[in-house]
């Protein structure tokens, strides 16, 4: 089966996290800024801390669109980086997720709402510092009819704990036993099965440790294609295409992206070793 393309990096961090009164006077004030846009508000506006030695980050919120016309947001614009695209979120055949721009733009629906959210369309943001990332980050969106949306979003940091406490379901905590009892039957990992066990298991918790976990990666990926890259159709290639969807997703801070590549990686790292890969 062939891969699908490496996603372009990105961020979809996981919306369900933050404290609503905290993120109360961000959305208030990007809905009043954004009424005088005519028409067009921005609630619940935010932005995720991006975490250590990650250069991307993404802005969410709800866009309403109070108007007897349907308006496409075109391009976007904020107050800490130049580098700024829409994204949206595609689902390949082989069942992996692509990230990439969105071509045209997203339609607001007249009297409807467009929403930027976790694993789905949302504001890239590229070339930032983590270190000096700010509470607040000021965002305009540019629409087809010319006019301007001015918002403000609340900059929201995620830790392990609050965002595994808050977005793991019944499916994802089953996920989680399955895999743990699979590990536990396994008493001799080796390979990239043993690397990237623990990479599995702390993005199924919704643990983003983007240093580490990218070590892990980009290790399997060096050692796969060591003696070049795998050749077109064999499961090589398709386990490269995974890793380097994984990369991306990790680099992008997209926890909830990168937690089912992950473990298709880590299951095709066991296939590969069963069968001498």
């Amino acid at each position: 089966m062939t891969g699908v393309l490496a996603a372009s990096a990105m961020v979809l961090a996981l919306a369900a996290c933050g404290d609503d009164e905290d993120a109360a006077p961000a959305a208030t004030e990007a809905s009043a800024t954004a009424e005088a846009g005519g028409g067009i508000a921005v609630a619940d506006a935010w932005s995720r801390q991006p975490a250590e030695g990650q250069a991307v980050t993404a802005v969410y919120g709800i866009v309403t669109n109070d108007t007897d016309a349907d308006v496409t947001i075109v391009a976007a614009s904020t107050s800490v980086t130049d580098n700024v695209e829409l994204h949206e979120t595609l689902m390949g055949d082989d069942g992996t997720m692509k990230m990439q721009e969105k071509e045209g733009g997203f339609v607001v629906p007249a009297g409807g709402e467009f929403v930027f959210e976790s694993g789905g369309p949302h504001v890239m943001l590229f070339d930032i510092d983590p270190a000096t990332y700010p509470d607040s980050v000021d965002v305009t969106l540019e629409l087809d009819n010319g006019e301007t949306v001015a918002f403000t979003a609340e900059v929201r940091a995620i830790d392990s704990t609050e965002m595994s406490g808050m977005e793991m379901s019944g499916d994802d905590m089953h996920g989680s036993e399955e895999s743990g009892d699979h590990a536990a039957g396994d008493e001799d990992h080796s390979g990239p099965a043993e690397s990237l066990h623990d990479v599995d298991e702390q993005l199924k918790a919704g643990m983003l440790d983007a240093e580490n976990q990218l070590s892990v990666v980009r290790a399997e990926i060096e050692k796969l294609v060591m003696e070049g890259e795998p050749a077109d159709g064999t499961p090589e290639a398709e386990y490269h295409q995974v890793l380097l969807d994984l990369e991306a997703a990790i680099e992008a801070g997209d926890v909830e992206v990168a937690a089912p590549l992950a473990t298709m990686a880590h299951d095709m790292g066991h296939e590969l070793e069963e069968h001498g890969g």
